[in-house]
């Protein structure tokens, strides 16, 4: 897993699809595509409101850092 360090997301409304686009800690970046406007904010609001995330370049994954049960973030959901 490689720490995702900035990102920016990129959406097309006309044809319902658009890519979040991460800048990892290792130099390298990775694109992963977004298919609906729920998907563009869910991601956005993971990537903004965690302290930290990380992507797995194998399986494509963005996975969150670990937090304590019950722990409250205040996040623009």
């Amino acid at each position: 897993m490689i720490k995702v360090e900035q990102f920016s997301i990129s959406y097309r409304p006309d044809e319902d699809a658009g890519t979040v686009h991460l800048a990892l800690a290792n130099g390298t970046g990775a694109d992963l595509p977004i298919d609906s406007p729920s998907e563009a904010h869910f991601m956005y609001v993971l990537l903004k409101s965690e302290d930290e995330v990380f992507f797995d370049p194998q399986n494509r994954l963005i996975v969150s850092g670990i937090d304590a049960v019950g722990e409250h973030k205040d996040a623009d959901a």
